[in-house]
């Protein structure tokens, strides 16, 4: 559902956008500025949404994994990306994680700090966490 959100979006600011740009096409098909401009609104939201989506089910199981690890109080931001076939997640700036089937990994020594007992993740380094989650 995610992707057809995405699609469809996408779809509708294109085809509103051209009918900005060729006034008499527009006007030919009864589509007047103001609703154009409503119409990629409307494109540019369904989209987002869609996005939201498809990250919230992909990387928000990974990013829970994380959480669980970190005492109460720890973590005041963190970002998420997909790294090899899993989550990459950065907490508070510098704490790298990085999560694949459902199992948490530190990546550094300030994740290992924040969860002490988590392994370290073998086959991935911090600057390949830090990529992922730009």
């Amino acid at each position: 559902m995610a992707w057809a959100l995405i699609i469809v979006g996408g779809l509708l600011v294109l085809f509103a956008g051209i009918g900005i740009s060729n006034k008499k096409a527009a006007a030919e098909a009864g589509l007047k500025p103001k609703q154009a401009v409503g119409v990629i609104v409307f494109g540019v939201v369904l989209s987002a949404v869609g996005y939201g989506l498809r990250v919230d089910s992909v990387e928000g199981p990974g990013l829970q994994a994380v959480l669980a690890t970190i005492p109460d109080g720890q973590a005041h931001s963190w970002e998420t990306g997909q790294l090899h076939d899993g989550v990459a997640v950065v907490v508070n700036g510098s704490a790298g994680y990085w999560v694949r089937d459902g199992v948490a990994f530190a990546v550094n020594g300030v994740a290992k700090n924040l969860s002490p007992e988590l392994e370290y993740a073998r086959s991935v380094v911090w600057s390949e966490i830090e990529a992922a989650v730009q």
